[in-house]
């Protein structure tokens, strides 16, 4: 019969009294770690959504601007009878001339869709105050 070694012995006595599973502190270590990476990602996924939302703002923002600006530029190009001016004035019985040079902050038209001189459109060019300009529609000069 062969004997056994020690070294066999002591291990395999290790073997028979060493626990199964985990201890508490292992699973507690495991599941704080478990958390801060989950905040880690929930933040993630939070400012991702943020973005996401700000993001379709703009979009929207972006397509109506679009849409206005195209509306503006298509009677723009359709219209008759341009007229520039440095202020609001009833324009339907005046003449155009060729251009503006007088740089006036008004614009005057006939619309393509209109057969008469007194369904003129007119657009202003108004500062702002952070050193742009914005251009709107005028709704009080006569004829509208």
């Amino acid at each position: 019969m062969k004997i056994k070694s020690l070294k066999f012995y002591i291990k395999s006595f290790n073997k028979a009294k060493r626990p199964k599973g985990f201890s508490l502190v292992e699973l507690m270590v495991a599941t704080s770690i478990f958390m801060v990476v989950m905040v880690i990602a929930m933040g993630a996924l939070v400012a991702t959504s943020d973005s996401a939302k700000q993001s379709d703002a703009l979009n929207f923002t972006m397509d109506n601007l679009s849409f206005a600006v195209e509306s503006m530029s298509r009677s723009l190009r359709m219209g008759t009878n341009y007229t520039c001016s440095n202020s609001n004035i009833d324009l339907s019985s005046s003449p155009a001339p060729a251009d503006c040079p007088s740089g006036g902050g008004y614009i005057s038209f006939i619309p393509a869709d209109s057969t008469n001189n007194s369904n003129r459109i007119e657009y202003e060019l108004v500062p702002r105050g952070d050193g742009t300009n914005a251009i709107e529609r005028c709704d009080n000069i006569a004829g509208l």
